[in-house]
């Protein structure tokens, strides 16, 4: 149960399919374990996202086992992809390389027609189709892939060394889980920002949408031109919030 629950998406559909008529036989043996005593070790275990939950988008089965088969075997793939709601879905071709599962989505890692790396999310496919023609699986290493921030949307493509001022209660989460493999916590007399973490990341569009999201806790000091980024963006933010809402005051007082 425990791997159906967390692992379905990247599981082959034989294998997905096996294991569910097993979940049933398994279901029955742990209502009667239920029964016999008090503890079952599945009622116990619980897995949470790290940040706010999404629902999980739908696949369209058929489209999955083509891209399934397609990696499987090695071919190229056609397909209709919709980027977004008002968007037509286009038909592209490219060569899988394998599936990257960042719940809830799924995604094609593959070279696009012209060679170049590109993640697509499965449930924007409208069809799919693996195709005779092989597939173009030279010098591509997945681990290698994640490991430069590729996987994350890269912004600059290199590493850069960052330095953050926090205050204690996400010292203490970087503490446990630190951002880079490198990290240094020190303690300042900084009165409202005691805290320095220093970290050599990757300078990825995810990076940067986890710092922003920290709000007033965290502040990037260095390098400057990412600390610069985001004073921009916050102020942007916060004028576009502005002007929205003294609209909104305006419509809701023509209406009363």
């Amino acid at each position: 149960k425990l791997v159906l629950d967390h692992l379905r998406p990247v599981l082959p559909f034989e294998l997905s399919d096996a294991l569910t008529t097993n979940l049933k036989e398994s279901e029955l043996a742990f209502d009667q374990l239920r029964r016999a005593r008090q503890i079952v070790w599945t009622d116990r275990i619980r897995v949470v996202p790290a940040g706010h939950p999404l629902k999980a988008p739908e696949i369209a089965p058929a489209v999955q086992h083509e891209v399934e088969t397609a990696i499987d075997r090695g071919r190229q793939l056609r397909f209709g992809y919709q980027r977004g709601p008002d968007d037509r879905a286009r038909e592209l071709t490219c060569h899988p390389l394998g599936l990257l599962f960042r719940p809830p989505v799924l995604y094609l890692v593959a070279r696009d027609a012209r060679g170049a790396l590109r993640q697509y999310a499965l449930h924007r496919m409208t069809e799919a189709e693996a195709l005779a023609a092989p597939a173009d699986l030279a010098n591509f290493d997945f681990d290698a892939f994640l490991a430069s921030g590729s996987a994350d949307i890269p912004w600059s493509g290199q590493p850069r060394r960052i330095l953050i001022a926090a205050k204690a209660a996400f010292a203490r989460i970087w503490d446990g889980t630190p951002l880079g493999d490198d990290q240094k916590i020190t303690k300042t007399d900084d009165p409202d920002y005691p805290w320095r973490i220093a970290a050599t990341v990757p300078d990825t569009h995810l990076l940067r949408g986890y710092l922003l999201s920290l709000g007033t806790e965290a502040i990037v000091l260095e390098p400057r031109d990412i600390a610069n980024w985001m004073v921009e963006e916050a102020t942007s933010m916060a004028a576009d919030i502005r002007s929205r809402l003294k609209g909104s005051e305006s419509i809701r007082l023509s209406n009363e």
